[in-house]
């Protein structure tokens, strides 16, 4: 897992009110190739989504279908977790989204749409990222990733390697001595994600609970 370098963020980034107006900023210097960069707080995912995912998929050698189905499901239909995401657009459409939680604690990047190898594409977004979450007040950052490419964009990004074990547990029939090998999994791929919110839910509704 990779984490924030800074134990607390100052909430001073240059993007402000950037859940609460869709804001956007663009990326590039020139009309032609310029991208639009731009936080969806709460908005359900479209077929551009499963355009994007189709155009990347080629690019993974073994992950979960990231379509548009899947997304809203595992996101933004969340029983408990409330989730943001992030997206680069240019001219010719989405070129990749990010998807977050905010905590006050600890708030983390859960997951990825986009091409395979795109480090800068993925470092834009992660950077993006930290500058809401830092706005929007948090201590620290979490990522986990098997992916070397996203692992280099989070290190541009400001992340260092945790000093926590990952809460992974990976199974396999194979004698293989590397079965992470060809996956592309993310912080959100893990069913731990969901059990800081669903312990906090069972905590409120608990008849021993205190307001």
């Amino acid at each position: 897992p990779l984490e924030s370098k800074n134990k607390r963020f100052d909430g001073a980034g240059r993007i402000k009110n950037f859940g609460s107006e869709l804001a956007r900023r663009t990326i590039g210097s020139s009309r032609v190739c310029s991208r639009d960069l731009a936080c969806e707080d709460h908005e359900q995912f479209l077929a551009e989504v499963d355009d994007l995912w189709n155009a990347s998929r080629s690019g993974y050698v073994s992950t979960v279908e990231r379509d548009a189905a899947y997304l809203n499901w595992k996101y933004y239909q969340h029983p408990v977790n409330h989730y943001m995401s992030y997206s680069v657009r240019s001219q010719s459409g989405l070129q990749g989204l990010m998807i977050a939680r905010h905590d006050p604690e600890e708030s983390v990047i859960a997951d990825y749409c986009g091409p395979a190898d795109d480090v800068r594409l993925m470092c834009e977004l992660a950077a993006a990222v930290v500058e809401d979450l830092a706005h929007r007040k948090t201590v620290r950052i979490r990522c986990e990733t098997t992916h070397p490419p996203m692992v280099e964009a989070l290190k541009g990004a400001g992340f260092l390697a945790s000093r926590h074990v990952s809460r992974f547990r990976v199974r396999s029939n194979t004698a293989e001595s590397d079965i992470l090998a060809g996956w592309f999994l993310m912080t959100g791929d893990s069913d731990n994600e969901m059990l800081p919110g669903l312990d906090a839910a069972a905590a409120k509704s608990s008849p021993d609970a205190h307001p």
